[in-house]
């Protein structure tokens, strides 16, 4: 069973959890951010201060499944995709799924984590508006 968990941690935070109640250190995590395919700083953001965090196991851990919300505005979730497609680690790769259809804007991305749980799923949810 799984519970939302509304207490803020430390600098940085994660946006949303859900943790197991049997073992609190395992979380499905999520980090939001907005996200513009024209806007490099918002590129960088998602990059940086979003899946860079999970990589480097500041978020998630001990977890081998977590989650990015990208907000877009102005640019096409598509356009999104390939900007963040472009900036991963070259032993990872963005990859567009139908697991929650009709939901079409879900990709994942498989990382190697070197110092926390490996290997590691993150999950893309793209959504515009």
């Amino acid at each position: 069973m799984c519970q939302v968990i509304l207490k803020q941690g430390k600098s940085p935070t994660i946006d949303c959890c859900f943790r197991n109640q049997l073992y609190k250190q395992s979380y499905f995590g999520i980090e939001c951010k907005l996200v513009e395919a024209n806007r490099k700083t918002l590129c960088n953001e998602y990059i940086t201060n979003g899946i860079e965090r999970f990589l480097d196991c500041r978020y998630s851990s001990k977890s081998s499944h977590s989650a990015m919300l990208g907000y877009i505005r102005k640019t096409t979730c598509q356009d999104v995709a390939t900007k963040i497609k472009e900036r991963l680690p070259h032993d990872s790769k963005l990859n567009k799924t139908k697991q929650l259809l009709p939901f079409e804007e879900h990709y994942t991305s498989q990382h190697q984590r070197a110092a926390c749980l490996s290997p590691f799923t993150l999950h893309h949810f793209l959504l515009s508006f």
